[in-house]
């Protein structure tokens, strides 16, 4: 385990390293969501607002497969449940305004399937990775008690070879 992971002491108060790890990661994922949300909305005023409809259509699919990468399984769900329908309606009523194409809405179920696809590996990712820690931490718990073990008999060892080294001396005065 890493020692220096939670000491902030060689840190200045103004420096982001000061924070405790998982607090530095918090803010690091808030970011990465507010990120997201403003380039899924520009996304979506794009696509509702100029000819590029399917350009931004598939956009807002990039982003999403994107950032499941880097945010949490849950984060990008929420995020998928308001954007994909959103720019599914601005397709829907472009086609019936006649600004694009019909063939647009045969994408709809395979770019669906595939950001499912990629959420569900997501997930998998995260409980993994959840696991992967859990894992490390038992692992460490573990190495150390093993090593405190091993410490102990080797200070037992240690004691009885003093004990017979001084048992031995005093015998050998004795003859």
């Amino acid at each position: 385990m890493n020692s220096n992971a939670g000491d902030v002491s060689a840190t200045s108060p103004t420096d982001p390293r000061a924070a405790p790890t998982g607090t530095w990661r918090r803010h690091s994922r808030h970011a990465a969501s507010v990120v997201l949300d403003v380039s899924l909305l520009v996304a979506a005023f794009m696509a509702a607002t100029t000819d590029e409809i399917v350009l931004w259509f598939h956009t807002t699919f990039a982003l999403l497969t994107i950032s499941s990468l880097f945010l949490g399984f849950r984060t990008v769900v929420r995020r998928a449940l308001v954007w994909v329908p959103v720019t599914v309606a601005i397709v829907i009523i472009a086609v019936e305004d006649g600004r694009t194409q019909s063939d647009e809405l045969a994408e709809l179920p395979l770019l669906t399937a595939s950001l499912a696809a990629v959420l569900i590996v997501s997930h998998w990712r995260t409980t993994t990775l959840a696991d992967l820690g859990r894992t490390q931490v038992a692992l460490e718990a573990q190495h150390d008690i093993e090593r405190d073990r091993l410490e102990h008999l080797l200070a037992r060892s240690q004691a009885a070879d003093a004990v017979g080294r001084l048992t031995t001396g005093v015998a050998h005065d004795f003859s």
